[in-house]
């Protein structure tokens, strides 16, 4: 599928794929031409992970970015643990389980 095809399966708008592919969330298209690509299905489902991610989880693109690249690397068994594990947890001050705010 070319890209305005992916645009409107996924209800992404093009220009944040193109964010996406430049950030290295989304991988490129297969070339076709000079100034085309295809698209396949599993750039949809990696839309729809992203969006997930970003929608449902609250995360950053960048904590996106994290997951992903520890997911992609990850044995196929492994990835979900590696990409929760690259992502950054919240810091501060700990807090007591004894005490009020607790």
């Amino acid at each position: 599928m070319k890209v305005s095809e992916l645009s409107r399966r996924s209800h992404v708008p093009l220009p944040t794929i193109k964010f996406y592919i430049r950030e290295g969330l989304l991988p490129a298209g297969t070339r076709t031409g000079r100034n085309q690509a295809e698209y396949s299905e599993e750039h949809l489902e990696r839309l729809e992970l992203i969006r997930a991610l970003r929608d449902e989880a609250g995360l950053s693109v960048a904590a996106i970015g994290r997951a992903l690249k520890a997911a992609d690397s990850a044995p196929e068994e492994d990835f979900i643990e590696a990409a929760i594990d690259a992502i950054e947890r919240p810091s501060g001050p700990s807090v007591d389980e004894k005490s009020k705010e607790f």
